[in-house]
């Protein structure tokens, strides 16, 4: 990491070195975890909606609703759908960038402390083929676009009146 998380040294700082810094590596894995839970929230938040929209337009084509105003009224919404799983793969991916940042200063904490507790996770979980979350995680905004893709070209055919959407 460049230039480091330690700015003092154990002998410049003085005798509270190893107190501050431990203190200091508990308010940082806390930080990381309330990282974690606010990702839950937002992955819940973006599948919510996904699935709303899905629901709503499901619900729509079943009624037979085939005029043209409910093709354009499917196609923007299936749009909306799709534009919110742009954001939502586009924020995993900042997460995921944010959260080996913290690991990263985690390992420097950890030099210090006497047990490299997240390194030796880490490194136990990559042994025996560990995938991270995050290449699962995206998966999901994936599907909905995709999803959302074919409900977008059957609300466009509706409205060319190519077919009736429902």
């Amino acid at each position: 990491m460049a230039g480091g998380s330690f700015s003092r040294s154990r002998a410049d700082y003085g005798e509270n070195f190893d107190a501050h810094t431990l203190e200091q590596y508990k308010l940082f894995v806390e930080t990381e975890e309330r990282l974690v839970s606010r990702r839950q929230e937002e992955n819940r938040f973006f599948l919510s909606i996904n699935a709303l929209v899905v629901t709503v337009v499901g619900v729509l084509l079943r009624q037979g609703i085939s005029d043209k105003q409910a093709s354009v009224g499917i196609t923007l919404l299936a749009m909306a759908g799709l534009a919110l799983c742009v954001a939502w793969f586009s924020i995993i991916g900042s997460y995921k960038t944010l959260n080996r940042a913290k690991f990263d200063v985690i390992e420097e904490f950890e030099a210090q402390l006497p047990v490299r507790m997240f390194g030796a996770e880490w490194d136990a979980a990559e042994s025996r083929g560990y995938k991270p979350f995050t290449l699962i995680e995206r998966r999901v905004p994936f599907i909905f676009g995709a999803l959302h893709v074919v409900i977008i070209v059957v609300g466009l055919l509706g409205i060319f009146g190519v077919i009736e959407t429902g």
